[in-house]
């Protein structure tokens, strides 16, 4: 795994602390939302594992394994779109207090413990205190403060660095020479994100999206064409993109830097609606994100309403 330039000081610190047996048995990696904590902890994971050097040799039993995503001693959990609750942490509990299966490591990789509710919190602190023989716990997060206190002093804290926008789009055009990301940049500065999206091909709605407003904004009968669209599984990107564009808006109305790719799409949801009106539809949507997968709310038929509300 090729980690990006602004992960490679922390990686080999950690790299060099397994070569010295001084590695801490709990590593905590806090960074910025989609800075790519999750990938230095999963590279991390593999080095672990590996029977024969401190950094993955790709050939030994152990690497193996960890390639074909079946190696007994490894344990995972992704809090990302669910909290993690206080029995999967006890189901894991009993599985790393067993002797290893292969070699004489086991991982716990836990991505996303901001979202640990308070009773996983208090079992996952009990294993910490009490660690078995050769477990390494690799934790991930994008908010310190969410965790107890007792957690992070019981890790070694490991904070990323926000990648700057020039190796940010390096990085992007190495990675997907053939589309121009940056113009992405109004969505988000998240490089994993961006790098998702455009794994699943839900880059393209983003790029069109800028146009599709502008054009509602120019003619309001083409708003109900654009809403036609939203159903249940495009939801999210819709209410993202709303979002995103109200934010930069607001930015932009401090700034009026007509260098920006879309400075006359801004200056026009200025004029239109105005600077409380974008804060008060970006808000809104917030909220109307966090319910989503909480409630029978029917999302399409919210952020349509709020939508036509905005433009009324």
């Amino acid at each position: 795994m090729l980690l990006p330039s602004w992960l490679q000081k922390e990686y080999h610190q950690l790299v060099a602390l397994k070569q010295a047996q001084a590695l801490s048995h709990a590593i905590l990696i806090i960074g910025p939302q989609g800075a790519g904590q999750e990938k230095l902890s999963e590279q991390l994971s593999i080095d672990l594992m590996c029977e024969r050097s401190s950094s993955a040799c790709g050939v030994c039993h152990s690497c193996e394994l960890m390639k074909a995503n079946t190696h007994p001693d490894f344990y995972c959990v992704d809090g990302r779109n669910d909290s993690i609750k206080v029995d999967q942490i006890r189901t894991l509990s009993k599985q790393v207090s067993q002797k290893s299966q292969v070699g004489s490591t086991k991982v716990l990789h836990m991505m996303h413990v901001q979202n640990m509710n308070v009773n996983a919190s208090n079992a996952l602190l009990k294993i910490l205190e009490e660690p078995p023989s050769g477990t390494f716990f690799l934790l991930t997060a994008f908010q310190a403060a969410s965790l107890l206190p007792t957690i992070r002093s019981r890790c070694l804290l490991v904070n990323l660095p926000t990648p700057t926008l020039q190796e940010l789009s390096q990085w992007l055009a190495e990675r997907y020479p053939d589309k121009n990301l940056t113009s992405l940049f109004w969505l988000s500065q998240q490089a994993y994100e961006l790098a998702e999206l455009t794994d699943s091909g839900k880059d393209a709605f983003y790029f069109d999206f800028p146009a599709l407003l502008q054009t509602c904004i120019d003619s309001p009968s083409a708003l109900v064409s654009l809403l036609k669209g939203v159903d249940t599984k495009n939801v999210l990107s819709y209410i993202k993109a709303t979002q995103a564009l109200c934010h930069q808006s607001v930015l932009f109305s401090v700034s009026c830097d007509r260098r920006e790719e879309h400075a006359a799409l801004y200056e026009k949801m200025i004029t239109r609606f105005g600077v409380h009106k974008l804060l008060s539809t970006y808000e809104s949507l917030q909220l109307l994100k966090d319910s989503l997968g909480r409630t029978n709310l029917n999302a399409p038929m919210q952020f349509k309403h709020q939508i036509n509300k905005w433009f009324s």
